[in-house]
């Protein structure tokens, strides 16, 4: 299906999704904020990050740098601190930035339309609709991964969602289903709906407020979109970690700037060949008793295991 058949069947789509979210929506503490600074945080870090995980960090980074003021003239020391354990370093980075230029050039007044947001460092198109349908009230249509499978299957797009042709398909679609009354709540209404009823596996059909108009459920093929051929190849790399104590105290270093994660607090960290992880089980101390071996730990990110 390319579009919907009349422009009623549009309006009854905006209705029954609004009219869902306002009585279903999650309590979440960017959505108890009309400050466009607090909601141009929670989109940053939003970016690649479940809710779930981002509320606590939210809260506290919130209660600390309050403002787009205090946030700009924040040591960078003190924001990694308060963003350890988020990932995705350079999106703090990116945001205190983006506030310094805000502050500098435009008198700490954000911009309101999409284009002047996405020239700010670490806005793109998705999190530059966000802040402006949100925060602003701009006619701008939200394209994320929750969005993708809301349309993919309302439209019963078959093809690569991964594809160019498919970005401009969404893009498209959104902008044309888009309440230009109501575009956050639209907006927030869609990603909502993709996060908690038209889930990956097992969509709850029953529960959705635009079922009617699903060609993906009238062909009973929900659970097979959206598709996509590629997927993410996992590098395997191997460190022994030193763990050196005196008193009560546990030695570190810092990240360079050219690593990955860099100005980073770490353990010590040495990259070694997979035949060798068993070698590291027979080492002794300088004053020749066994070095403590501690178990083998695992740990994910991006791409890297």
């Amino acid at each position: 299906m390319e579009k919907f058949a009349t422009p009623r069947d549009l309006t009854a789509l905006r209705k029954s999704l609004l009219g869902w979210y306002a009585q279903k929506k999650r309590k979440l503490p960017w959505r108890e904020t009309t400050d466009p600074y607090a909601i141009w945080l929670s989109e940053i870090m939003l970016q690649q990050t479940t809710v779930e995980t981002v509320i606590p960090y939210y809260e506290k980074f919130l209660a600390r740098f309050p403002t787009l003021e205090s946030m700009a003239g924040a040591g960078e020391s003190e924001l990694l601190r308060y963003w350890a354990g988020l990932g995705y370093y350079n999106r703090i980075r990116n945001f205190q930035k983006a506030t310094q230029i805000v502050i500098r050039n435009r008198e700490g007044k954000m911009p309101q339309e999409p284009d002047g947001l996405r020239e700010l460092p670490g806005i793109g198109p998705y999190t530059a609709s966000a802040i402006a349908s949100i925060a602003f009230n701009k006619p701008a249509a939200v394209v994320d991964g929750n969005v993708i499978r809301v349309l993919s299957r309302l439209f019963a797009y078959r093809r690569d969602i991964s594809t160019t042709t498919a970005k401009t398909f969404f893009q498209s679609r959104a902008d044309s289903l888009l309440d230009p009354l109501h575009p956050g709540d639209f907006n927030q209404a869609m990603m909502e709906l993709g996060a908690v009823v038209c889930s990956p596996e097992s969509p709850n059909c029953r529960r959705c407020p635009v079922s009617k108009w699903c060609e993906a459920k009238k062909r009973n093929t929900a659970e097979e979109l959206p598709r996509k051929s590629g997927k993410i190849v996992m590098k395997n790399q191997n460190y022994a970690c030193l763990i050196r104590r005196r008193d009560s105290k546990i030695l570190l270093r810092q990240r360079t700037k050219e690593s990955v994660l860099n100005g980073m607090w770490e353990l010590p960290l040495v990259p070694i060949a997979t035949d060798m992880v068993r070698w590291f089980g027979g080492l002794t101390t300088t004053r020749g008793s066994p070095c403590p071996k501690a178990k083998p730990i695992t740990h994910t990110i991006m791409n890297r295991r």
